[in-house]
Order: C-alpha cells, then structure tokens, then sequence
C-alpha cells in the first residue's frame, strides 16, 4: 500500500527564507525521510497553512482497540480476597493490638529485682519444658546475646485450666539486680503469652510466673540477629517501601510479621514479585484497612489512592528462619482515573507512566492530563506551540517516521534553556500537525514555523518544558539528555502492515 508524508519545516534568518522541505515520498512500508534546501528568497511573511497536515497511516489512526492489545490489569476485588484464616488471625492480632511491641524496646524499666535468681541457662531455638506446682509458683531462666539490637521473641504455652504469666528482665548496668523491660499477662485461662522486641548485647533473665492453676508449660526464645527491619510487626511500626527495588529481610519465628507500609495520593499502576525462600512457605498479601487480598508475582493492578500495608508471613509454624531471606519487589507508579485508557508507556525505573485513551483525544503522564501548550520569551526570541485539533501525537514507529520524531520515551533531560533547568524522569513525545513558531529578534537564531515538534514534558506535571526538535535555540546552545533503560508499551507499537 503506498502512503503520502508530507511535513514543512521554514527557517527565517535575516529577512531570507530558507524553505526545508521534505519532498514527498512514495513507498512501501515504512516511510523514507529525506530533507533537501530548496528555494531562497526574499519573504516579509509565509504561510504554509496548505501543506499544514501529516499525512499518516489510515490503519493506525483508526479508534480500533485492537491495535491496542494491553496486557489485562486487574482490580483488587472479590476475585483475590484472601481467605486464608491464618492470615486473618494475624491482620486481627495487628488490629486489636491486644498485645502491645514497642519500637524502641520491649518495655521501659517499670520494675525492679534487688538480687540475681538461680536460673536455667537457655539457648536461643531450643525447647524448653517446664512446671508449676504447690511451693513453686515460678520458674527462672537465663540467656545473654552478644550482638546489639537482636530482636527475640518468646511464647509460653500451657493447658487450658491454667494461667501463666511471662515476664522478662534484663540485668542492671551495676551487675547488682534485674529491671524489668517486657512481660505478657493475659488473664484467660490457657491463652498464650508472647513478647517481642529489640535487646542489647547483655544478660537477661526470663520468669514464668502461675497466676491459676499449675502444671507443665513450653516455651521458645527465638532470637533474630539478620533483619535490620525490625521490628516492623504491626501497622503502626511498619516500615516503609522503596519503590521498584528488591528489598529482603528474613522470618526469624512463627510469631513473625513483616509490615510495609506505602501510602498514596494519587491511583497508581502497580505490581509485586514476592520470593519466599526454598522449602519456607512465606506469603505476602496487601491489606487495604479492610480487606485482604493476594496478589500474582508480576501482574499489573489498579490501586485506587490510599494506605496500604504489605505484609509477609509464615504459614507453617514449623517453617521460619534467622538466616533464609525472602525478596519483595513493589514498584508503582502514578496513573490516571480515566475509564477509556486504551495503552500506555512506562520507564524502565517505574518513575514515569504515560497513558493515552482510545480516541487518542486525551492523554496522561503520571496522572497529570498533558497540556500540549507552550509558549516562552527566550533571549529576544519568543516560542509559542500548541496541538490543534487535528494533531497527533506519534504512537506507531510509522507515524513517528512520518514525523521525523521517535516513538514516546522517558529521559533524564538537561537544556540551557529548560524550564527549572533539568527534568529527570521526563516523557519525550513527538507531535504532527502542531502550530510551532519562532520568532526571533536575536541576530544569532533562527526564525521558525514548523508543524511537528518533539517536546520534553514534566512527569509530575503535564507541562512541556522544552522544545527538543526542531529547535533553532539549540543551534548554539547546549541540550542533553540520556534515555532511561527498559521503557516499555502495553501494545505492539510496529504492527504488521495488513495484506
């Protein structure tokens, strides 16, 4: 199928026009750009409202969503609720918060031991049986740890007739007696206790103290020394994410809950990929306040602006460790609210998502609509551009040749001219059928009436921040820029021509 380009670029300098012309081509395919000087004359004005238009592929203009084969992006809806109950427990557990983890330590110094106990030296992951009885109501135990900022955890379990309290102290900086920093008292009968939190490298002691009842109990110190997040085991401790970077950290325990917390503005495209560790089986599910749902390693969701929390666990009591360490990449990105979203382009570094919808009439980057003006007073020349009606913006390889621009793409950008200097993470998109000119008065540029122009725009507000081409400003100043890797597009942006 043969296809006509036509597009007009017209220099001015000094009252002379000098007319770029790019003669029109016939040919197969894709279109051959060729720009030939042709004709200099004296000229007071020039129009080439005639030959304003592009001329472009009537395939790929057509609002066909088939040319625009996205890959699906799903909803966090009733289709990926979590129904798993032990993750329900625990999203329960965080949200009564019937026992309390402080972030700094267990707990401040409330009480105070004026000799050391006899007590039973113990070892971090070791079983340990013990009993209560008439005459001895409690039971002493010892551990030191060497390592600043080792996070234990320590449960006591017992029968279901009786009520056993678990206290924990550390030794006084004198040596001379024990303060107590943490303790777990629940007042049903059989329930287990349970407390968490970060120590320094010192002795501490353990008391297992009946409060109803007697008979035997177990208890576990586990004691993490590999996980520079914690503690991060409720909502209001949660750490914070790095967007689109793997972060890692380990499940030290069976009472062990990773939270990350990441709060938005604004909707954003987002995905996950979670890694548990072999023979570890670790779950990462999101909780919106809620609900909770999974989620597929490397699918594409619409999460509506809000706070949400990633939380990993263990679902196998028997399953945790001080030294495997699970991975979790979350990257998202900014997007629009528009329902009629037909494809997009994304970074490489999930910084910058450009959307457009299916009449190709609107168009987003970071959710922010696109305002396609531009107009600047620059060292005695002024420039104005806008996209009338009929403008496109190039979004196949052939209409980007027809444009002699490129295809979208995000860039770290540097003009002597841009607004703010520089722009990281900027979209550069090529328009056809624009209203471009400028207008010099500075003996050192060019005049300019063009109708395409490959513009820079600001991914955090829609604005255009500089002209990249054609631009006579440039012909003696400097612009650089260095194109962000692994830029990618829901759709096939070179289909196959139709036989």
């Amino acid at each position: 199928m043969e296809k006509t380009y036509l597009i007009n670029t017209l220099f001015f300098k000094g009252g002379i026009l000098m007319q770029n012309v790019m003669k029109k081509i016939l040919c197969t395919g894709l279109a051959l750009l060729l720009v030939c000087p042709n004709n200099i004359a004296q000229a007071s004005s020039v129009s080439i409202e005639e030959n304003q238009t592009v001329s472009l592929p009537n395939e790929v203009m057509q609002p066909d969503a088939a040319f625009f084969e996205k890959k699906d992006i799903h909803n966090l809806d009733a289709g990926n609720i979590c129904e798993d109950k032990k993750i329900q427990e625990k999203i329960n557990l965080m949200n009564n918060k019937s026992i309390s983890i402080s972030a700094s330590g267990l707990y401040a110094a409330t009480d105070t031991e004026s000799n050391l106990p006899e007590a039973m030296d113990i070892d971090f992951y070791s079983d340990i049986s013990g009993n209560l009885s008439t005459g001895k109501e409690e039971q002493w135990y010892k551990f030191s740890t060497t390592k600043t900022s080792t996070i234990i955890t320590i449960d006591l379990l017992m029968a279901s007739d009786v009520d056993f309290d678990l206290y924990v102290f550390q030794v006084s900086d004198d040596g001379s007696g024990l303060e107590m920093i943490g303790y777990s008292t629940n007042d049903e009968l059989g329930a287990y206790e349970w407390v968490k939190g970060p120590l320094d490298a010192r002795q501490y002691y353990i008391c297992v103290n009946s409060v109803v009842g007697y008979g035997n109990f177990s208890m576990m110190v586990y004691g993490g020394t590999n996980d520079a997040k914690e503690i991060n085991d409720t909502f209001d401790t949660a750490s914070s994410y790095s967007n689109n970077s793997t972060m890692y950290a380990t499940i030290d325990s069976p009472y062990d809950i990773d939270v990350y917390k990441a709060s938005f503005s604004k909707a954003q495209l987002f995905k996950t990929s979670f890694t548990a560790p072999a023979g570890y089986a670790y779950e990462m599910v999101i909780y919106d306040g809620n609900s909770t749902f999974t989620l597929d390693n490397n699918e594409l969701y619409n999460l509506p602006a809000g706070t949400y929390y990633f939380i990993v666990s263990t679902m196998n009591a028997n399953q945790y460790s001080n030294t495997a360490k699970y991975y979790l990449n979350i990257s998202a990105c900014p997007k629009s609210n528009d329902s009629n979203i037909a494809g997009y382009w994304i970074s490489g570094n999930w910084k910058s998502l450009f959307e457009f919808t299916l009449d190709r009439n609107s168009y987003y980057v970071n959710g922010n609509p696109i305002d396609f003006t531009y107009n600047r007073t620059i060292a005695n020349v002024s420039v104005d551009l806008s996209l009338g009606s009929n403008g496109v913006v190039a979004l196949f390889h052939e209409e980007a040749l027809a444009m002699k621009g490129e295809l979208p793409d995000f860039i770290n950008y540097r003009g002597s001219y841009t607004i703010g200097g520089s722009c990281t993470n900027a979209l550069m998109l090529s328009l056809g059928n624009c209203h471009y000119r400028v207008n010099s008065r500075n003996s050192n540029i060019n005049s300019l009436i063009s109708n395409h122009a490959a513009v820079v725009i600001n991914s955090n507000t829609g604005k255009i921040v500089d002209i990249v081409e054609p631009n006579p400003i440039y012909e003696a100043n400097l612009a650089t820029w260095y194109r962000i890797y692994g830029t990618t597009s829901s759709y096939d942006p070179d289909p196959e021509p139709e036989m």
